[in-house]
Parts: structure tokens; C-alpha cells; sequence
């Protein structure tokens, strides 16, 4: 494990010693900042450390094909200092590899969930499949954001949805976060659908009586024991005034 002054100059001349499949070497000016040289001529950045419990960790910063020595030195030294500060990049990256798309914890935990005890599972598996998913489905939960979910919510709105279909998607999605967070799932900290403004519902329909209902409302009336029925309900329904 040779110590040097890492620069572009040694980068570019930097072989793996005949006999050996690889070779580390350690920049004199970076702690833990390593060039790793494999015996097939390729050449990876490194840098490694120790976590706050003292456990040697390597972080992988980029492959010298891919990333110049400039930027790779840029990004050593911002690891570092997180590392000084007590953070544990690399188990930081590995805590968000697990982070699952929507799609991958629907299949995966909230479809079985729900069609163990929900009786109106199919009515979510349609309102997923056809509407949340195309929208959210290949994002990673900690990737979906609250302006995001509101503009889908507006822009179903505007496409002509009812108010109370638009609702119910964001209040799945809102329920499926919550499930997520008390199962402990990685990226499920924030709740991208809550407190978003749900749009007013307004189901009250206004109907009239038919030939039929209107005749067999007028012999009611006229077997009822109240006289003034008779009388009554015919001018509250010609002024259009609600019984209920």
C-alpha cells in the first residue's frame, strides 16, 4: 500500500506490479484517498475510512474512465469532512439503495396487505394501475414530492375527473406513505400527499318526480289521514321548495 502525491500526471501512469490482480495507492494529502490500479488496467477512486464505531469502510467515488482527478480529489474531500463530522457516507448510500420505487412496495407489500382484509381492493389496484402508477410509479418514494402530487391532483381535475376522484387518489397515495413509514420503510420519512388541499365534493343532485312518482304521491295524499297534505305539498313542489 505505497503512499504518493496523487495528481493527473501519476493517474495516467499509474500499472498494476507484475504478480498482483491489484494495487492501492494512498494520497499523501487526502487521508483515505486511494487509487486502486487491478492487474486488467483498470482504475477506480476510493476513499477509506472508519465509521463513528470504528469499523473500516470504503466508499467507491468513481471509475478514472469516468471522472477526472480533479473532480475526484473534489469529491475526496467533501467524503472526508462528512466522515470528521461523524457521517457514514457509504451506509448512507446503501440506506438509499433500498429505497423501493411506489411500484416495487406496491407489488411487493401493499397489494398483498390490502387483499387480505380490504373488501375494496380492486378499487384500488384500478385507481394505482390506471392513474398513480403511469405517474409515480418508477420514482423512488423519497423521490416523489408534495408539488408533485398536487399538480397530478390538479391536472386530474382538469382532465375532467370529479372532484371526489381526484381526492381519492391523493388519499391513497397519502394512506399507502403512511403504511410505509410504520413498516419502516426505507425513503418513507416524508409524506409527499399530506396536507395537500383536497377539492371541495359537492354530490347533491337536484331530480325531479316522474309521471309515475307524481301519481303515486297524489293518492298518498289523498289517503292521508291529514286533509292539509293535499293542499300543501302540491305548492311546495311548484315553487320548487325542499321537502327534505
Amino acid at each position: 500500500m505505497p503512499n504518493v502525491n496523487l495528481d493527473a500526471q501519476f493517474i495516467r501512469n499509474a500499472d498494476c506490479p507484475e504478480a498482483k490482480k491489484k494495487i492501492d495507492y494512498y494520497d499523501n494529502a487526502i487521508t483515505g484517498f486511494i487509487l486502486e490500479v487491478r492487474s486488467s488496467g483498470g482504475k477506480t477512486y476510493h476513499l477509506r475510512y472508519r465509521d463513528p464505531h470504528g469499523k473500516q469502510k470504503q466508499y467507491k467515488i468513481g471509475d478514472a474512465k469516468d471522472i477526472s482527478f480533479e473532480k475526484a480529489r473534489t469529491a475526496a474531500e467533501k467524503l472526508r469532512s462528512r466522515v470528521v463530522l461523524g457521517e457514514d457516507p457509504a451506509e448512507e448510500r446503501e440506506t438509499l439503495r433500498q429505497v423501493p420505487t411506489l411500484e416495487e412496495f406496491t407489488n411487493d407489500r401493499y397489494l398483498p396487505f390490502i387483499k387480505g382484509y380490504k373488501r375494496s381492493w380492486c378499487s384500488d389496484v384500478s385507481s394505482l394501475r390506471n392513474h398513480l402508477l403511469p405517474r409515480f410509479g418508477n420514482k423512488h418514494l423519497d423521490q416523489i414530492s408534495k408539488q408533485e402530487v398536487i399538480a397530478f391532483h390538479h391536472a386530474k381535475k382538469a382532465a375532467g375527473y370529479s372532484a371526489a376522484s381526484a381526492n381519492r387518489y391523493v388519499i391513497l397515495l397519502r394512506y399507502m406513505f403512511n403504511l410505509a413509514n410504520q413498516w419502516g420503510i426505507q425513503g418513507a420519512a416524508k409524506n409527499p400527499a399530506k396536507g395537500v388541499a383536497l377539492f371541495e365534493e359537492n354530490n347533491k343532485r337536484e331530480r325531479y318526480l316522474t309521471t309515475e312518482e307524481t301519481q303515486r304521491l297524489y293518492r298518498f295524499l289523498q289517503a292521508s289521514d291529514n286533509t292539509q297534505l293535499q293542499y300543501i305539498v302540491p305548492m311546495l313542489l311548484s315553487t320548487h321548495v325542499k321537502l327534505i
